[in-house]
C-alpha cells in the first residue's frame, strides 16, 4: 500500500471530524450560551487536535524532509514550496489547543468560534494542496516510499510530541 494512501486515510477521518466540528460550530453560533453545544464541540476540537497532531508529525517530521532531500526534483521543490506555505499549521494548533482546549470551557463564544473556524480553514486547505499538489509526485520516488513504509506506530513515539 503506497503510503500516501495511509496518509490520505488520515486526511479522510480528520475532514470527517473537522466536518462534524463545523456543523456544531453553526449550532453553537444560533445558541451561543447552550452547555450542550460548547461541550461538544470542545470534545470535537480535542479529538481533531489529537489525531491532526499524530497526522502532521508525520508529515512535517518525516514526509516532508524525505521529499525535500529527494532527488526527483519536482517533489523536493513542491515540498519546500508547501512546508513555506503551509507548514505551520501544527505551530497553530499548538496554540490554539493552549489558549483554548486547555482551559476546558469556552470563555468567549465570539473568538472560540473564529479561531476554530479559521484553523479549520487551513486545515482544508493543507489537506487539499497535499492531496492534489503533493502526493500525486511520490509515485515515481521508490527510495522515498521505502523510507515511509518503515515509520510505524511505535516511531511516532520519537516524533516528539
Amino acid at each position: 500500500m503506497p503510503v500516501t494512501l495511509t496518509l490520505q486515510n488520515q486526511h479522510v477521518s480528520i475532514l470527517q471530524i473537522a466536518d462534524e466540528l463545523n456543523m456544531n460550530l453553526i449550532s453553537l453560533r444560533q445558541q451561543p450560551t447552550n452547555e450542550l453545544f460548547q461541550k461538544r464541540c470542545l470534545s470535537l476540537a480535542n479529538s481533531l487536535f489529537g489525531k491532526l497532531l499524530i497526522h502532521l508529525s508525520m508529515e512535517d517530521k518525516v514526509l516532508y524532509p524525505n521529499a525535500i532531500n529527494s532527488k526527483n526534483s519536482k517533489l523536493s521543490t513542491k515540498a519546500l514550496q508547501l512546508m513555506k506555505e503551509i507548514g505551520d499549521l501544527k505551530l497553530k494548533f499548538s496554540a490554539y489547543k493552549e489558549k483554548i482546549l486547555s482551559k476546558g470551557i469556552i470563555e468567549n463564544t465570539d473568538s472560540f468560534l473564529k479561531e476554530t473556524k479559521a484553523l479549520l480553514s487551513a486545515l482544508k486547505n493543507r489537506v487539499e494542496r497535499e492531496e492534489v499538489e503533493l502526493y500525486p509526485l511520490f509515485s515515481q520516488e521508490e527510495s522515498l516510499i521505502t523510507t515511509l513504509k518503515e515509520v510505524t506506530e511505535t516511531d511516532i513515539n520519537e516524533l516528539n510530541f
